[in-house]
């Protein structure tokens, strides 16, 4: 491994040493776990499928506003100018760089799996998601810059994110894969159903038939565990009951903390509180949990009016995920709780987050 870029918010390396013939560079997606020097998106799949890879890894979630991303972006083109094929590769947040960067890295084809077109809210007024990491952010230094060859994995079904590939298709063409009710991102889906690592070499290639994989998809997604829980997540709370069957069999596919996760937060609004900390006690038994299981149970606890209980659990947090958004936000509300002020701050947080109206560009 060789660093080409390094510093607060951003670490990019090469993971080399195979090929001159192709470089696929990768960029970080959405995540809670602040340590740059964790493994690269599909670090373990290029290096299994013998293929030279530069990964972006950021510390926050920013959607890549960062001062340095000129310097980031220049460094990648560098490195890879000996390469005969240069792809970019990311999902979601990732998925957004590297549709936008693929042409400043040198990249003759982009794949991206459910991204969003922009996270500024001047640009996408339809995006409810992520309310605490977009509040700050700016239009983006570097510009757009696609390429002939772009490949975009999506949920037709999913609303948001059909806009915002329609925003994509909008600025230059695109070849669309949509999967229908495979949720967000849609790579889980394929990955559960044995198709990504197919498709993705396919895409590598620029020989993807997006037929054939979308009918091996509809033989084999019944059994998919992200699949099922699309199908829960597309209906209201008028059909709990509906929901709550499909997220059980969500769980009886695959067995994770993020499935397990959903299946609590079920039993939660259906006002079953024991059932629901139960599912997230063995969702925070899997091997690396999400840190929203201990922000979901902390929650869980606090309505069962357990403050201690939750008050331990936030300062265990605190230590391991020091910064995190999460974390700080909890903290706040515990503050706000000892001294009387609940109600007050919730207000005050619903006034920021959902009353803000997009200033014009």
């Amino acid at each position: 491994m060789t660093e080409l870029f390094r510093n607060a918010d951003v670490l990019v390396r090469l993971c080399g040493g195979f090929s001159q013939e192709q470089c696929v560079v990768t960029f970080a997606s959405f995540t809670n776990d602040q340590r740059v020097d964790r493994p690269g998106f599909a670090e373990d799949f290029l290096a299994g499928e013998g293929i030279d890879a530069i990964h972006v890894i950021t510390r926050d979630n920013r959607w890549y506003d960062y001062p340095a991303i000129g310097k980031v972006l220049e460094a990648i083109r560098h490195s890879a100018v000996g390469y005969a094929r240069i792809a970019t590769y990311g999902s979601s947040m990732g998925g957004f760089a590297a549709l936008h960067f693929a042409g400043h890295v040198g990249a003759q084809t982009a794949i991206a799996i459910s991204p969003q077109f922009s996270a500024v809210r001047q640009q996408v007024p339809f995006e409810t998601r992520w309310k605490r990491e977009r509040r700050k952010l700016k239009f983006p230094a570097v510009g757009s810059s696609p390429v002939a060859s772009q490949y975009v994995f999506y949920d037709p079904a999913h609303p948001i994110d059909a806009r915002h590939v329609a925003l994509f298709s909008a600025q230059s063409p695109v070849i669309p894969v949509p999967v229908r009710h495979g949720g967000h991102p849609v790579g889980s889906v394929l990955a559960e159903c044995g198709l990504l690592k197919s498709a993705i070499r396919e895409c590598l290639s620029g020989k993807l038939d997006v037929p054939a994989l979308l009918t091996n998809l509809r033989q084999t997604r019944r059994n998919s565990s992200q699949f099922l829980w699309a199908l829960a997540d597309a209906l209201s709370d008028a059909h709990l009951p509906t929901k709550l069957r499909l997220l059980e069999l969500s769980v009886a596919a695959l067995r994770t903390d993020h499935s397990l996760r959903r299946l609590a937060m079920a039993h939660f609004r259906l006002g079953d509180v024991d059932r629901a900390e139960e599912f997230l006690r063995e969702a925070l038994a899997t091997p690396t949990p999400d840190i929203r299981c201990w922000i979901d149970l902390i929650d869980l606890l606090n309505v069962s009016t357990r403050y201690m209980e939750a008050a331990e659990i936030l300062a265990m947090l605190k230590q391991r995920y020091p910064g995190n958004p999460l974390v700080r936000e909890r903290l706040t509300r515990q503050a706000f709780r000892r001294l009387g002020l609940q109600r007050p701050y919730f207000a005050a947080k619903a006034l920021w987050l959902g009353n803000r109206r997009p200033a014009s560009p």
